[in-house]
């Protein structure tokens, strides 16, 4: 059970690092645009991830469902003009239905308030995507990845603009979802680890043996 909890909970990321993987490799494998549906992703997931923490913190500020429903759907208002803008200018509509079940996830978990221990994983979870992100931009504008199957030299981007060297975007998002899906791993890992605390047998004085027996 515990095994299968892990694998759930690095599921998401590695099929989306197994998705860049095979993009950078093959770029029409799993469709045609892909390249620039990924570049659209990692737009995407700048507002994902920040709203993932604003929400996880926020659950950790009250135990009242009222208050903690009210931030939720607060900052889902909030942060929809983001997630229904970006897909939309960047034509990759499907985006939307990622926001959605992110969004439905944290007003399931603000309904029934896990305990606080999973929702402190949560947030510790965000802040390993938080540094990936931060690897992410590092290794996207710093490091010359090879090309391997991405030939295109340009996409065409929001505004007309064409973005250059699409495919370090792509490598870029393979590291952070690696890097995310290893971190989901170490940290459901020790989340679901057994407490074994051992047993502290206090032994008794003689004045105390004494005293239980006159009783």
């Amino acid at each position: 059970m515990r095994r299968l909890q892990i694998v759930l909970a690095a599921f998401p990321t590695a099929t989306a690092a197994a998705m860049f993987l095979i993009t950078w490799i093959s770029p029409a494998a799993l469709g045609p645009g892909m390249v620039r549906d990924l570049v659209a992703l990692m737009a995407m997931e700048f507002v994902m991830m920040h709203a993932t923490g604003i929400m996880a913190g926020a659950q950790l500020l009250t135990e009242s469902r009222a208050s903690r429903m009210a931030v939720t759907l607060l900052l889902t208002g909030a942060y929809a003009v983001f997630a229904v803008g970006i897909p939309l200018t960047w034509d990759a509509p499907w985006l939307i239905a990622a926001f959605a079940v992110l969004v439905g996830g944290k007003v399931a978990s603000a309904w029934r308030l896990p305990s606080r221990e999973k929702r402190v994983v949560e947030f510790v979870t965000w802040g390993a995507a938080f540094f990936s992100y931060l690897l992410f931009l590092l290794l996207a504008f710093a490091v010359p990845f090879p090309r391997l199957g991405i030939d295109v030299g340009k996409i065409r981007i929001p505004g007309g603009d064409k973005l250059e060297d699409p495919h370090t975007i792509v490598a870029a998002g393979l590291v952070y979802f690696l890097a995310l899906t290893g971190a989901q791993i170490v940290v459901h890992a020790k989340s679901t680890r057994p407490n074994a605390r051992p047993v502290v047998v206090h032994a008794e004085s003689p004045r105390e043996t004494a005293a239980a027996g006159r009783s």
